[in-house]
C-alpha cells in the first residue's frame, strides 16, 4: 500500500514538470529593458536564422579562385568539349607599376648599347689646312652613345686645340649625328721670333703653322717680348688677346708692299719696322704706316748721301721725319 500510495506521488510530480515546461515553452518572455540583470538572466530567444541579438559574424567565407571555363562545338551533331578552366587573374597596381618600371629600365638598356645610337665619327665643314682626322682625334666622339655627346666641351677641346679656329660649332642629331661647323683664320704673315715661326691672320691673332700654302709676308722679330707668348702658343695654350694690332698688320702690308723683293721685313720694339738691305745695313720707318711714301723719299735721299761720301753704316732710321739718322757702327 506504501509503494503504491509514493509511485502515484512521483507520477504526478513528473506530470508537473512536464505540464509546466511546456508552458514555460510556449510563451515567450519579455526581457525588461529596465532591469539588466533580469535581460542578462534569460537565454537568447531561437529564430530561423539563429539566435536573437547574438552578433553577426563579419568573416567573409572562404571565396575559391573563380575559374572561366571555355566550350567548344564539335560540329554540327552538337557535341561540345570542355577545355580545362582557367583562373582568372586580378592584377593590383603594384605588380602593375612594377612591370612598367621593368619595361623602362630594359629599353634604356636596349637604346644605350644599340649600335644605332653609337657614334662612329663626326662630320666637320669648313676646315682647309686642318684635316678630318685631327678634327675627331680632339672631339673623341668615336664608340660613344648620342646621348652622353656634350657639344660644349667638343667646342672648348677644339679651341684649345685649335686657336687657329675663329668660329667653332658642334651639333647633334638622333640616331648617331655629330655635325661640326669650322671657321678658320687665314694666314697673311709669318712671324718669327726665337726660331719659333708663328702665322699671323688679318686681325693679329696668331697660331702655330698648319698645312700648305705659308704666308708670302715674312717679318723677323728682333728683341721683342712675345717670347711668353710663343711658349704659350707652343704648350698649346690659347690666348683669345691680339698678338699684333690691327695697325701694325696694316704697318707690315704696305712695307711689305714697298721693300724689295725677296727681303723679309724685320721688326725691333726700339725702332719699328723696316727690313735688311742687301747692301748689308737695317732701315726702319717706325711703327705704324703713317706718311710711309715721305719716309720712302727721305730714305732715297739718304741713300744717295752715302753713296757720294762712300759710307757703310749698319743702320738707317727714319723713323721720325723731322729727325731721320743713319749709324756706322754698333
Amino acid at each position: 500500500m506504501t509503494l503504491t500510495k509514493q509511485s502515484s506521488n512521483r507520477a504526478e510530480e513528473i506530470r508537473k514538470k512536464r505540464t509546466t515546461g511546456s508552458r514555460a515553452r510556449s510563451r515567450p518572455s519579455i526581457p525588461n529593458r529596465g532591469n539588466k540583470s533580469t535581460s542578462a538572466a534569460h537565454p537568447p530567444i531561437l529564430g530561423r536564422r539563429g539566435f536573437v541579438g547574438e552578433p553577426v559574424s563579419q568573416k567573409r567565407p572562404n571565396m575559391k579562385k573563380i575559374k572561366r571555363r571555355f566550350d567548344f562545338s564539335l560540329g554540327a551533331s552538337g557535341a561540345e568539349m570542355r577545355l580545362p578552366s582557367l583562373p582568372v587573374i586580378h592584377l593590383g597596381w603594384r605588380l602593375v607599376s612594377g612591370m612598367i618600371v621593368t619595361g623602362l629600365l630594359y629599353c634604356l638598356y636596349t637604346v644605350w648599347t644599340s649600335p644605332v645610337y653609337l657614334v662612329n665619327f663626326a662630320e666637320v665643314e669648313g676646315i682647309e689646312r686642318i684635316t678630318w682626322e685631327e678634327i675627331n682625334l680632339v672631339a673623341g666622339v668615336f664608340d660613344k652613345p648620342i646621348f652622353i655627346i656634350e657639344p660644349d666641351k667638343i667646342q672648348q677641346d677644339l679651341q684649345q686645340a685649335f686657336p687657329e679656329l675663329s668660329l667653332i660649332s658642334v651639333k647633334i642629331g638622333l640616331p648617331a649625328r655629330v655635325l661640326i661647323l669650322v671657321e678658320e683664320r687665314q694666314p697673311i704673315i709669318a712671324w718669327r721670333e726665337s726660331e719659333q715661326t708663328l702665322w699671323v691672320d688679318i686681325d693679329g691673332f696668331a697660331f702655330p703653322p698648319r698645312g700648305e700654302p705659308a704666308p708670302e709676308i715674312t717679318v723677323e722679330s728682333i728683341g721683342s717680348n712675345n717670347q711668353t707668348y710663343l711658349d704659350n702658343l707652343s704648350l698649346e695654350e690659347v690666348n683669345q688677346s691680339q698678338f699684333i694690332s690691327v695697325e701694325m698688320v696694316n704697318a707690315i702690308l704696305s712695307m711689305s708692299a714697298k721693300s724689295p723683293e725677296n727681303t723679309p721685313l724685320v721688326y725691333m720694339p726700339d725702332h719699328g719696322l723696316g727690313w735688311r738691305d742687301q747692301q748689308g745695313w737695317d732701315v726702319f720707318f717706325g711703327r705704324y704706316d703713317e706718311e710711309i711714301e715721305i719716309k720712302l723719299d727721305l730714305y732715297e735721299a739718304i741713300l744717295e748721301l752715302i753713296s757720294e761720301k762712300q759710307i757703310q753704316p749698319v743702320l738707317i732710321s727714319v723713323e721720325h721725319l723731322h729727325a731721320p739718322y743713319y749709324r756706322l757702327g754698333q
